[in-house]
């Protein structure tokens, strides 16, 4: 199972879209009309659905409103690749996608909760200290600093002999209960909710998202843990 992320005027829009991401500099007139009828349906969905259901997340600032296409193909990508990796025992790359997998959650909460205008660090190490600085939790900032530790011995450490091969089956699994806290905390504690109006499709950036969350939160341990 995957998260699914309709991406391109041609996708449609359905009860179970967990997200939307438009890409207004691309959009040409029959592009545009597309948009705009599938905002009006996903209005529809909005507000048949419980108050809070649906929450807008700002993309800019991230990265991914310059790759925004192959994101959302690699984001569709990833849990398969975590699962084959996993099967394989290959835990190097399954830790190393969870890390990808963090990072882009603490660039969501940076861009979200951060000043406008504040810049973002590139460095995870920075990166995460700065999300500290706006309101990441004591808790899940310790969990964080404590698996990232343990992925530096792990991937740094291997080869000169810090730790044996299956020695890394823990830290997969500590980076599969980080990845899934982390993605849980900023779905949460970050973001606008939509009720009933959200911006246009001229107003909101590109890689912007709009997150159907109780769905999102449901299916994100099934795919951080690539089954």
């Amino acid at each position: 199972m995957h998260l699914d992320f309709p991406i391109s005027p041609g996708d449609s829009v359905a009860g179970s879209d967990v997200t939307l991401a438009w890409g207004e500099n691309a959009m040409n007139e029959n592009e545009e009309k597309f948009v705009k009828t599938r905002h009006e349906k996903m209005m529809e969905i909005v507000r048949s659905l419980p108050s809070g259901t649906f929450k807008y997340y700002k993309g800019v600032g991230t990265g991914i409103e310059r790759f925004l296409e192959s994101h959302m193909l690699n984001i569709r990508d990833i849990g398969k690749r975590i699962g084959r990796a996993k099967r394989a025992g290959c835990y190097i790359e399954t830790i190393s996608l969870r890390l990808q997998i963090i990072d882009f959650w603490l660039r969501i909460f940076f861009v979200n909760k951060g000043e406008i205008g504040q810049k973002r660090k590139w460095m995870f190490d920075e990166l995460l200290e700065k999300c500290k600085t706006i309101g990441l939790e004591d808790d899940l900032y310790r969990k964080i600093m404590s698996f990232n530790s343990k992925r530096i011995d792990a991937i740094h450490g291997f080869l000169i002999g810090k730790m044996k091969y299956d020695d890394l089956a823990l830290v997969d699994e500590i980076s599969e209960t980080t990845a899934i806290e982390v993605m849980q905390y900023v779905l949460m504690n970050c973001g606008k909710i939509i009720d009933g109006t959200m911006p246009k499709p001229r107003l909101s950036d590109r890689g912007d998202m709009f997150l159907n969350v109780p769905n999102f939160l449901k299916e994100i341990p099934i795919w951080i843990a690539g089954t």
